[in-house]
């Protein structure tokens, strides 16, 4: 019975006796957590379970239910206040130690809430918080410093993970002239960084985005992508496609989302290797010179969104960046259509749910097809004639989960009339789901197309009055690392931990 789907195991409490008894055993739960951490892509060892009692490991295993719970609670309430203080309620807040951090600190919350990756001008830090449901006290698993003789000051650009095997994790981090890559398995003994391989760049002021897939880092940059295989040494930059922010690789596919064209474009990441060359022991040339670069630029695959935007929209995407989905297929992501902030409309923003697929033909294993459905398509209307809405563009992509329902970030912003401050935002949680049974839907959503009539609950995670600067969202367990200043405009800049479950 432990090996049914732990949706399954959850509704057999409503069955018999003897059913309700096996929910109270350990074992049962611990089944159940294991699961869900292998469907949503959650680290397993944020949950000691040897540790853990029964309504703990019930706690964690319900999280992501719970999650929503909350979400859809506090939505309504979220909707209807136009006081602009409207905040998600909170169990806790720990306030990180240390000095002011840097503006350009990055931070990465381990899907499962207990481990916290941060990197900033001199070192990459894997902290251990303590799993969700007990206190925070942050503890320092390992540090190494990021520094090289020719890089005096490790000006952060980007930081990103994958879950490997035997609980490791894999980590990437870039400035401006320099990429490295390391694992870490924060169970062994001695936990310690190990360098898997560096690459130094001479193009000064390039904002890298990063992505891990297998033993390749993907480093994008305005319509520039280099391919780099850390484990043979060997280059190669990608198609010349689009804007960084717009690319995703996952399953030896590069995927490039093009707002132009409102179209998926899909190349083979595999043809790719053939055509690469060794990475130079000096300083890489800058990336505005020749290059191996891949042959063709046409894509193996051209896939069009088929929706219909205003004229004076753009479209956004919001695309899912946690350890499971952004690297297997089927991925679910979204589209908005956005209204510049200089536009003035007081059309709701229109967004759009697919999810695409790939499919493939066996021995040999092959790419034949890919496939696109539109899940559902769902609106956020405005709660003042100056709000919008768009995707939540920094520190990096939102955690869109698989299917329906499903939760990710956005920033609202209320137009002042005021030349110093001449807006202020919010970050805030969407969730889309299905109406009811009965076909019941809130009278304020406007869903459209050809997909199916979704519910957007949009819950505001803080007020307008905190100046927001980085946020890391944990959706399993509902903890969100914050950087921000608490006091604008000039207050100081502080690292805290929110619980928002218990």
């Amino acid at each position: 019975m432990v090996h049914l789907p732990y949706r399954d195991i959850l509704s057999l409490g409503q069955v018999c006796r003897a059913l309700q008894e096996f929910l109270s055993l350990r074992s049962t739960w611990i089944a159940i957590l294991k699961s869900l951490c292998v469907e949503k892509g959650v680290y397993l060892p944020s949950y000691p379970a040897a540790d853990m009692d029964v309504a703990q490991l019930q706690n964690a295993a319900k999280g992501t239910y719970r999650w929503g719970c909350l979400l859809k609670e506090n939505g309504k309430k979220s909707h209807e206040d136009h006081s602009n203080t409207t905040e998600l309620p909170h169990v806790s807040k720990v306030f990180l130690p240390g000095p002011e951090p840097p503006n350009d600190k990055r931070h990465i919350l381990i899907p499962g809430g207990r481990y916290l990756v941060t990197a900033d001008h001199h070192n990459l830090i894997l902290l251990d918080l303590g799993y969700v449901g007990t206190q925070v006290r942050p503890t320092v698993v390992d540090k190494v410093s990021l520094l090289e003789p020719h890089v005096p000051d490790f000006d952060i650009c980007d930081l990103t993970f994958r879950l490997i095997e035997n609980d490791g994790l894999r980590i990437a981090v870039a400035a401006d002239v320099l990429a490295k890559v390391y694992d870490i398995f924060p169970t062994s003994v001695e936990p310690r960084f190990q360098e898997l391989g560096k690459i130094s760049l001479f193009d000064v002021g390039i904002c890298w985005r990063l992505s891990i897939l297998g033993d390749r880092l993907f480093m994008k940059w305005a319509e520039t992508i280099v391919c780099w295989n850390f484990a043979t040494g060997r280059y190669i930059l990608g198609p010349k496609r689009g804007r960084a922010d717009e690319v995703i690789c996952t399953e030896d596919l590069c995927i490039h989302f093009n707002r132009v064209s409102a179209s998926l474009d899909v190349w083979r990441i595999p043809s790719w290797d053939d055509q690469s060359e060794a990475v130079p022991s000096t300083i890489l040339p800058s990336l505005r010179r020749s290059h191996p670069r891949i042959q063709g630029a046409v894509p193996d695959f051209i896939i069009p969104l088929n929706c219909t935007v205003s004229s004076q929209a753009r479209l956004r995407y919001i695309l899912p960046s946690s350890s499971l989905h952004a690297t297997a297929l089927p991925l679910t992501f979204d589209v908005f259509a956005c209204f510049d902030v200089n536009v003035d409309v007081t059309q709701p923003t229109i967004a759009y749910r697919y999810r695409l697929d790939a499919v493939w033909k066996q021995n040999p294993r092959r790419l034949v097809d890919m496939k696109l459905d539109q899940l559902a398509t769902f609106s956020f209307p405005p709660y003042a004639p100056d709000q919008k809405f768009f995707p939540k563009g920094y520190p990096g992509p939102a955690d869109l989960q698989i299917g329906l329902p499903s939760s990710a970030m956005i920033r609202s912003l209320i137009f002042l009339q005021n030349g110093d401050y001449p807006f202020l935002f919010k970050d805030s949680i969407y969730s889309v789901v299905l109406p009811d049974e009965s076909g019941e839907e809130d009278p304020h959503i406007d869903a459209q197309g050809t997909g199916k009539r979704a519910n957007a609950i949009v819950t505001h995670l803080h007020s307008y009055g905190v100046g927001v600067e980085g946020i890391s969202l944990c959706t399993a367990t509902g903890r969100v690392l914050y950087m921000a200043k608490l006091e604008l405009p000039d207050g100081v800049r502080k690292e805290f931990v929110v619980d928002y479950l218990a």
